[in-house]
């Protein structure tokens, strides 16, 4: 009985996750920027995928620059972009199990990107649409992560893209740099 209560709560909370997604690709709303330290933004990610790293055997790493990028973000949107890409990077290496995914961050004279690399099978065709609504590589995914993390980066004004070849995969996120 406590067993078929929990899977009830456990699709109840799936579902719920799948209606805000949906709700979030079909209703956008405008960032509200801020500036936002590049480094909060990205060991609070780590920090939340860590448990599903623990449990896929995958190591994180957050390679950071000696100088604080600061940006002008809506910080709960670029989170949700980096959880994003780090939990796809990560469950792209949970069937083998073990692997390696960092999270990269550099800045440029005008911007600052971050990386999302991993060292997993790498996408199956360099040709596939994974920024188009609804479509997917996972049997069981939405298509609709990557379609918001790409909606999310042009609303701040910046590009998200990725290369991929077995063994390496980079998505990389490039945002306007805030004029300190």
């Amino acid at each position: 009985m406590l067993e078929a209560v929990n899977v009830v709560g456990d699709e109840i909370r799936r579902l719920a996750a799948l209606v805000t997604e949906f709700l979030d690709f079909a209703r956008p709303r405008p960032p509200q920027l801020r500036p936002t330290p590049a480094r909060a933004l990205c060991e609070r990610a780590i920090h939340l995928l860590s448990p599903k790293a623990t449990e896929a055997q995958t190591g994180l790493v957050l390679d950071f620059p000696n100088r604080e990028p600061i940006l002008n973000v809506d910080a709960a949107k670029i989170e949700q972009v980096l959880l994003n890409l780090l939990g796809n990077a990560v469950e792209a290496l949970a069937p083998a199990g073990g692997g390696r995914v960092t999270l990269r961050v550099r800045r440029q004279p005008r911007s600052v990107f971050f990386e999302v690399e991993d060292t997993g099978p790498g996408l199956p065709s360099p040709d596939a649409p994974i920024f188009d609504p609804f479509f997917s590589t996972k049997p069981d995914g939405t298509g609709l992560g990557l379609a918001i993390s790409h909606r999310i980066v042009s609303d701040h004004g910046g590009d998200l893209t990725v290369e991929s070849r077995p063994g390496r995969t980079v998505f990389r996120v490039t945002l306007p740099l805030e004029v300190e």
